[in-house]
């Protein structure tokens, strides 16, 4: 593995870039490299997943990590220039301008059906597109948040060639979910049905 010099480096240079999906998961591919030597798979979740299911159309300020050990990642979160004030939830780089917070030691969701992403510094661990479905129908049921409906949407329209029905469905009916998921369903395949007659 690198080192951390080399690391700390090839951090430097990326806060010289523009602010963009790719410079991000270039950083958290660097920050798994760390902490994979630990023992520690970081999972991308949240704002920064749904940005990527959704190639751009939803985007996200959020960096949002699953793992286990925040005892030592707090330790290499510091080792590689982050902060956190006390009594907030996000590390913050302020060369970097990125925040990110631990919200959960442990993935909502099947670590089997995770996606790997691999940038040129590396790979990042990505909570897989069935459960970032199922995460959003939760957030939209629980909050009442049509954005998060809208989000399950739009991943599922990009990727529903890709997407393991069966399983969402289950899920969603476990959940309590599954009226959601139905209406979803029903506009996506209406969706399809006009593209494919044009």
């Amino acid at each position: 593995m690198e080192n951390d010099q080399h690391i700390r480096l090839r951090l430097e240079a990326l806060s010289h870039e523009p602010e963009t999906l790719g410079r991000t998961l270039s950083i958290l591919a660097l920050l798994t490299k760390v902490l994979t030597t630990d023992g520690i798979q970081p999972v991308l979740v949240g704002g920064k997943a749904v940005e990527l299911y959704t190639r751009g159309q939803h985007t996200s300020f959020d960096v949002d990590l699953v793992l286990r050990g925040r005892a030592k990642t707090d330790v290499r979160l510091q080792q590689l220039g982050f902060a956190k004030k006390r009594g907030e939830r996000h590390w913050y780089h302020e060369v970097l301008d990125l925040a990110i917070e631990i919200p959960d030691d442990t993935l909502v969701g099947d670590m089997q059906r995770l996606t790997e992403i691999d940038t040129s510094d590396g790979s990042v661990w990505v909570i897989g597109v069935e459960d970032m479905i199922l995460d959003r129908l939760r957030a939209c049921k629980h909050w009442r948040s049509t954005r998060d409906c809208e989000q399950a949407e739009a991943i599922l329209t990009i990727h529903r060639t890709d997407i393991d029905l069966a399983y969402v469905q289950k899920q969603a009916v476990a959940d309590n979910t599954d009226d959601l998921w139905a209406e979803i369903l029903d506009r996506v395949a209406q969706t399809r049905v006009f593209l494919d007659e044009s």
